[in-house]
């Protein structure tokens, strides 16, 4: 019979557009309810009523390194537990000629950018007109991933856009080409997928 690992809850607030002027460690808590009761408390407190800035509560097992990747931003860092960080994605589309330039250049993307690569595609799947490989990249390196793009596509169709869970706004208006646009087929998306 082993021993149950230990948990803590290590509660934090910050100010700022991401929570990164100011950050105050508030305390360590035995468990969720005590620090969402802290929390609550706080709530009506001055310096935390007025709604600025945002609570970060995570839970860490005791006895257990917690920080193996390095650095985050604090966009990740403030990303409430559970939910996906706010990221777009990347298709860079291709002919069966071009698919190893593809593949290359999404290998390159994927270990420059850390970012998570899909599989690649050989004909039109889902809007996409033709065969394509994704790429999902965090806002926070969205503009570098671009600039890089911008100097090393090699003449690629690319076709970039927000991942907001609204998938007609995303292709319709929260999107970007680098080369020339290409007709997707929106049949498929309503105003909800």
């Amino acid at each position: 019979m082993g021993i149950e690992p230990q948990t803590v809850f290590v509660l934090q607030h910050g100010k700022g557009e991401y929570a990164d002027e100011e950050l105050k460690f508030i305390g360590v808590f035995r468990s969720r309810k005590a620090a969402k009761s802290a929390i609550e408390d706080l709530k009506t407190k001055p310096g935390f009523c007025t709604g600025e800035g945002r609570f970060s509560l995570d839970e860490y097992t005791l006895d257990q390194r917690h920080w193996t990747s390095g650095y985050i931003s604090w966009l990740e860092a403030f990303t409430p537990l559970g939910e996906p960080l706010p990221c777009c994605h990347i298709h860079v589309y291709y002919d069966i000629a071009r698919r190893d330039d593809v593949l290359h250049l999404c290998k390159q993307l994927h270990d420059e950018f850390d970012l998570v690569m899909g599989g690649m595609h050989d004909g039109p799947t889902g809007p996409h007109p033709r065969g394509s490989c994704q790429l999902t990249v965090p806002w926070v390196k969205f503009g570098d991933v671009i600039a890089w793009l911008i100097e090393n596509r090699n003449d690629l169709t690319i076709f970039a856009h927000a991942v907001t869970g609204d998938k007609l706004k995303d292709y319709t208006e929260q999107f970007l080409w680098l080369g020339p646009s290409e007709t997707l087929d929106l049949s498929a998306f309503s105003r909800s997928s």
